[in-house]
């Protein structure tokens, strides 16, 4: 590791927490490229959504998620507060699919 990133990180976080993180990383990294207990994965392949499609046409799933993903269906849910405080007033909603109507 560059020592110039390893002293920013330290300096952000703390020595001790530092080297956890960057511990948990060498940990992470090590399980997802094979070298943990199992040695294959499936999402580092790149003929995985070949390998997922056909599987799931092999057990009548794909035709099934197809179906479901032509229903597509958009829902409008209007709320209203009648004592809302000003703060909340000119908030944004967190999800797209809510529209919000303060009163």
């Amino acid at each position: 590791m560059d020592t110039d990133i390893l002293r920013k990180l330290e300096q952000r976080l703390g020595p001790i927490h530092a080297r956890q993180r960057l511990g948990i990383e060498t940990d992470h990294e090590a399980q997802v490229f094979g070298q943990g207990l199992i040695f294959f994965h499936l999402e580092n392949l790149s003929s995985a959504p070949a390998i997922i499609r056909s599987a799931l046409k092999l057990t009548g799933l794909y035709w099934r998620a197809r179906r479901n993903a032509d229903r597509i269906v958009v829902k409008r849910n209007e709320l209203r507060f009648a004592a809302l405080t000003v703060t909340f007033r000119t908030a944004t909603p967190f999800s797209t699919s809510a529209t919000c109507m303060w009163s």
